[in-house]
């Protein structure tokens, strides 16, 4: 487990939200994400930037999770990360994508850090929304988290409260944004 680092995260986030390129940007974003989730009890280090069998997309980070008690002990033993650092929401064919890696790697659950958040309206599960929903009806986790977000954390325990808090939101609301 990695120590999680406030100036480290801090950098991070300004070169994801002030680079002046897209691929810096999203390189950091990434960073952050790797971070931020080493920092937890029982998350092993991350396989990264692995293109699929079918050179049809890439897994910007897999996490193996060994499940402690004081770790993501309500997630499953595979968590896929998917980072978009893009200047508008991520669309509902994005989540569909993300959601169709999860099934195609039996993984039930996914963490999309969406730095601007997902399309669509939370209350009424429409657009990005909708496909979030759908998956949970076939036993996956989409947890999304913002730029926002993860600028708020100030340990790694935050993190694990904001996740459980999306996944408790996820499971009675059939969305993990408010």
């Amino acid at each position: 487990m990695a120590r999680f680092s406030r100036k480290h995260v801090h950098a991070c986030i300004q070169r994801a939200r002030n680079a002046a390129d897209g691929d810096e940007r999203g390189r950091a974003l990434e960073e952050l994400a790797c971070s931020a989730f080493m920092s937890i009890p029982g998350i092993l280090s991350p396989i990264r930037n692995v293109v699929d069998f079918a050179d049809g997309g890439e897994i910007d980070a897999f996490f193996p999770n060994k499940r402690v008690d004081n770790g993501l002990w309500f997630l499953p033993i595979t968590l896929l990360v998917e980072c978009k650092n893009w200047q508008g929401r991520v669309g509902a064919e994005e989540v569909r994508v993300f959601i169709d890696r999860l099934r195609e790697r039996a993984c039930e659950a996914g963490i999309l850090i969406a730095a601007n958040g997902i399309t669509g309206d939370p209350v009424n599960l429409n657009a990005a929304h909708r496909h979030i929903a759908r998956a949970l009806e076939q036993g996956m986790h989409v947890l999304v988290l913002t730029l926002d977000e993860l600028e708020n954390l100030q340990r790694g325990g935050d993190l694990i409260e904001l996740l459980l808090e999306k996944w408790t939101r996820l499971k009675t609301f059939l969305t993990s944004l408010e």
